[in-house]
Protein backbone atom coordinates (compact mmCIF):
# COMPACT_ATOMS: atom_id res chain seq x y z
CA UNK A 1 0.00 0.00 0.00
CA UNK A 2 1.33 3.58 -1.28
CA UNK A 3 -0.80 6.29 0.91
CA UNK A 4 -1.24 9.34 -2.08
CA UNK A 5 0.84 11.43 0.49
CA UNK A 6 4.00 10.18 -0.10
CA UNK A 7 6.56 11.69 -2.54
CA UNK A 8 7.76 9.24 -4.88
CA UNK A 9 9.89 10.10 -7.56
CA UNK A 10 11.89 8.21 -10.18
CA UNK A 11 12.50 5.02 -11.14
CA UNK A 12 11.16 3.28 -7.97
CA UNK A 13 9.75 -0.48 -7.10
CA UNK A 14 7.69 -1.16 -4.30
CA UNK A 15 7.47 -4.92 -3.35
CA UNK A 16 3.95 -6.46 -2.51
CA UNK A 17 2.49 -6.41 1.01
CA UNK A 18 5.12 -3.50 1.02
CA UNK A 19 3.46 -0.04 3.63
CA UNK A 20 4.84 3.25 2.73
CA UNK A 21 3.27 5.80 5.19
CA UNK A 22 2.62 9.51 4.15
CA UNK A 23 4.92 12.62 4.23
CA UNK A 24 8.08 9.45 3.11
CA UNK A 25 9.67 10.48 0.20
CA UNK A 26 11.60 8.18 -1.89
CA UNK A 27 13.38 9.41 -4.77
CA UNK A 28 15.70 7.99 -7.34
CA UNK A 29 18.47 9.60 -9.13
CA UNK A 30 18.36 10.04 -13.32
CA UNK A 31 19.98 6.66 -14.14
CA UNK A 32 19.58 5.07 -10.24
CA UNK A 33 16.68 3.52 -9.06
CA UNK A 34 15.07 2.76 -5.44
CA UNK A 35 14.00 -0.94 -4.47
CA UNK A 36 11.35 -1.65 -2.37
CA UNK A 37 11.47 -5.19 -0.89
CA UNK A 38 7.97 -7.22 0.27
CA UNK A 39 6.74 -7.04 3.53
CA UNK A 40 8.36 -3.76 4.37
CA UNK A 41 7.10 -1.10 6.39
CA UNK A 42 8.36 2.17 5.80
CA UNK A 43 6.87 4.72 8.51
CA UNK A 44 6.20 8.65 8.18
CA UNK A 45 9.37 11.22 7.32
CA UNK A 46 11.22 8.22 6.00
CA UNK A 47 13.52 9.15 3.09
CA UNK A 48 15.41 7.30 1.17
CA UNK A 49 17.58 8.78 -2.17
CA UNK A 50 19.17 5.79 -4.85
CA UNK A 51 18.96 2.48 -2.28
CA UNK A 52 18.20 -0.72 -2.27
CA UNK A 53 16.04 -2.31 0.95
CA UNK A 54 15.25 -6.00 0.94
CA UNK A 55 12.30 -7.97 2.00
CA UNK A 56 10.87 -7.84 5.48
CA UNK A 57 12.18 -4.44 6.72
CA UNK A 58 11.00 -2.08 9.07
CA UNK A 59 12.17 1.73 8.59
CA UNK A 60 11.31 3.59 11.66
CA UNK A 61 9.95 7.34 11.79
CA UNK A 62 12.07 9.65 10.33
CA UNK A 63 15.40 7.24 8.82
CA UNK A 64 17.01 8.33 6.17
CA UNK A 65 18.90 6.01 3.79
CA UNK A 66 21.04 7.39 1.20
CA UNK A 67 22.75 5.23 -1.99
CA UNK A 68 22.70 1.94 0.61
CA UNK A 69 21.52 -1.51 0.62
CA UNK A 70 19.42 -3.00 3.15
CA UNK A 71 19.26 -6.71 3.45
CA UNK A 72 16.43 -8.82 5.04
CA UNK A 73 14.64 -8.51 8.15
CA UNK A 74 16.39 -5.74 9.68
CA UNK A 75 14.75 -2.51 11.71
CA UNK A 76 16.55 0.73 11.26
CA UNK A 77 15.42 3.92 13.30
CA UNK A 78 16.95 7.51 13.60
CA UNK A 79 19.80 7.84 16.07
CA UNK A 80 19.27 10.53 18.83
Amino acid sequence: MICAKADIQGSVEVGEDSIVSPTCIINASPGKSVVIGERTILEERVKIFDSNIGHGNLIETGAEIKDSSVRIRKMLEIAI
